[in-house]
């Protein structure tokens, strides 16, 4: 079996990148991967089949063992409240309110 990291952006835009034949080649890569990878600052590890979610950072620890295509879904779900939010009152949304969004998304079947 072979490793590949999942970058997503909050909008749940993603890419993948770095595919390796262990979970900590990848690690080790993405804790290297620098700026040229800005606009997707959320890092996973995934199977090289996109299947589950390997490794993720520990605030996000909740999404280990999820499908990726549900974390896709969340981040993209997520986003939609947040830009509607932002949209309405004009305050910004930061990174400790947006990932209590997301992971409220995740485990309360869609409602924030």
């Amino acid at each position: 079996m072979s490793y590949q990291a999942l970058l997503v952006a909050p909008d749940g835009d993603y890419v993948t990148d770095y595919y390796f034949e262990t979970k900590e080649e990848v690690l080790n890569r993405l804790a290297d991967r620098g700026s040229n990878w800005f606009f997707y600052p959320f890092e996973f590890v995934v199977t090289d089949k996109m299947g589950r979610i390997l490794e993720a950072p520990p605030e996000l620890a909740f999404f280990k063992g999820k499908n990726v295509q549900t974390v896709i879904k969340t981040f993209k779900e997520a986003y939609k409240i947040a830009q509607e939010k932002v949209n309405k009152t004009g305050d910004d949304i930061d990174l400790f309110e947006y990932i209590d969004l997301v992971k409220n998304i995740l485990f309360q079947g869609g409602k924030p």
